[in-house]
């Protein structure tokens, strides 16, 4: 009888790790700051306010610090690993000025960001459509 209960516990087991992995993540529209589901100026002056002004003390994802690799993930707009003012400028610089898009967007040139899965953030949009 104990060799059925062993038999039993290691086919558990290998079902259990023949599972897929469950995302962690949550779909985000790229440096939407202020989390309202789009991407506009309003997700600027967050940034701006992060920066110089600190009334916005916390960010959307992961730890809430602008260190934490989901954040920099999701407002990182120019792609050089730091949230600095050079990602208002490259987020500006494609909402009026048609400049290339933030980093970690996938869509086309002109096109909105599409949703996108950064791990360790809250699902906000639907990243399979890219609807929020």
């Amino acid at each position: 009888m104990k060799n059925v209960y062993v038999a039993y516990i290691a086919l558990l087991i290998a079902f259990i790790l023949a599972l897929p992995a469950v995302a962690t993540g949550g779909g985000q529209i790229p440096v939407n700051c202020n989390q309202d589901g789009s991407q506009d100026i309003s997700d600027g002056v967050c940034l701006l306010d992060v920066l110089f002004f600190g009334t916005v003390t916390s960010l959307p994802c992961g730890d809430r610090s602008s260190q934490d690799p989901a954040n920099l993930e999701l407002l990182d707009a120019n792609g050089d690993g730091t949230i600095d003012l050079s990602d208002v400028v490259r987020l500006f610089g494609f909402l009026f000025l048609g400049d290339p898009a933030p980093v970690s967007c996938t869509g086309g040139q002109g096109q909105p960001c599409p949703c996108v899965n950064i791990e360790g953030c809250a699902a906000l949009c639907e990243v399979k459509t890219g609807q929020c």
